[in-house]
């Protein structure tokens, strides 16, 4: 992944696009765009395979979405991150095709909707942002979980169960990446 970046970077460079002072400045900013993108290429990819894209795609939005504004557990290099991330994701396929969205997916998607209003935005160790922010990304997370839960529940009504799955696994996955720093937090307090 270093390489690809450097060899973008170095082919912008040489074709004038940018100039080399430039040059971390978009590294970083080409490094985001990959983690960022990595999830849903690897959901949709995924999706294929398993003959469900359209779960890929439906599943993958509201996680990608929520958790740029909920933060949550970040792992220290970038290809934990992406085996990490494309292990869950590709699990949650899998469940989707299992689950119907009945009482247990909307209790466990309440409960997940509860925690991510409650504990966003995690703080992240790369970025620190102010109480300003923390208010923001928290009316975001909350506006985002109220149109996917309405959208999931037209989708139920609609007959579009796929669908309802996918965008309350999204929700929960999404919890789910918080967890881990929740649990820290509690157990450092309690120490």
């Amino acid at each position: 992944m270093v390489l690809c970046r450097k060899l973008i970077i170095n082919w912008l460079i040489r074709s004038k696009a940018i100039n080399e002072e430039e040059r971390e400045l978009y590294e970083y900013a080409l490094y985001s765009i990959v983690l960022l993108l990595s999830p849903a290429i690897f959901s949709i990819a995924i999706g294929c395979i398993m003959g469900i894209p359209l779960n890929g795609i439906t599943m993958v939005m509201p996680f990608l979405f929520l958790r740029k504004f909920s933060g949550g557990f970040h792992a220290k290099h970038a290809w934990t991150c992406f085996v990490g991330s494309s292990m869950l994701v590709a699990g949650f396929l899998w469940i989707s095709t299992k689950i119907n969205c009945g009482v247990t997916l909307y209790m466990a998607t309440t409960i997940a909707a509860i925690e991510l209003g409650i504990f966003s935005p995690i703080q992240s160790d790369n970025r620190t942002i102010t109480e300003k922010e923390k208010r923001i990304y928290r009316k975001i997370v909350e506006l985002q979980l109220a149109v996917y839960i309405i959208v999931a529940i037209i989708a139920n009504v609609l007959g579009k169960d796929a669908i309802a799955v996918c965008m309350l696994l999204g929700i929960i996955i999404t919890a789910l990446m918080q967890l881990p720093c929740i649990i820290l937090k509690f157990l450092r307090r309690k120490c």
